[in-house]
């Protein structure tokens, strides 16, 4: 809901429809390579709900799509970075550390709103920071086998549908990780407003 409300109350001061997009397509990457759960997920929500309509695109928009559509298929097969810092449990109690991610995000915004067109350098800054910020953790899960965990299986599978949004160009060659991400869900999900998501 937070990456929601700053992502559209920041759209909604911009002046050009140029500017909407660097921010909406600064928004969409850079929450996609997020430490933080809750950012990594809204973003394929908010990559669904824009790209599994059947109005025409404009080139902007297009280029947006695939770009977001291409790191979404790396990460059927390499998890996010934000699979990792939940397993280690990085964030938990560390409300300085929150902090610290969460002014990065918005910094990146402010410079994309200051240079137009540079979203991709906001979004290098922003993840250099991030970086930077974890070393200092310990994000070493385990060394036991892991059983699969909510998180993991909930970022897996709202990451299948918002690869499934992006429409047949988006999906990758082979369907098993869109299968099996899928029907961990159905097998293990307790929670009914997450089942929800994965029929639907």
């Amino acid at each position: 809901a937070g990456f929601y409300h700053s992502t559209s109350s920041m759209m909604v001061q911009r002046n050009t429809k140029s500017q909407n997009l660097d921010v909406l397509e600064f928004c969409l990457v850079a929450a996609l390579a997020s430490p933080k759960t809750t950012e990594f997920e809204s973003a394929c929500f908010l990559y669904h709900a824009l790209f599994s309509r059947k109005d025409v695109m404009s080139p902007a928009m297009v280029s947006i799509k695939m770009k977001c559509g291409g790191l979404l298929k790396d990460y059927l097969t390499t998890p996010p970075l934000c699979t990792t810092v939940s397993r280690a449990r990085t964030l938990e109690h560390n409300p300085q550390l929150v902090n610290v991610l969460h002014s990065a995000f918005v910094s990146g915004i402010e410079l994309v709103e200051k240079q137009q067109g540079s979203g991709d350098a906001a979004v290098s800054a922003v993840s250099s920071i991030w970086k930077k910020a974890l070393e200092t953790q310990s994000l070493e899960s385990s060394k036991k086998e892991e059983a699969t965990t909510a998180d993991s299986m909930r970022l897996a599978v709202s990451t299948t549908g918002a690869v499934v949004a992006g429409g047949i160009q988006c999906l990758p060659q082979k369907l098993t990780p869109l299968i099996r991400s899928l029907m961990t869900s159905v097998q293990n999900e307790g929670n009914e407003s997450c089942q929800d998501v994965t029929c639907s």
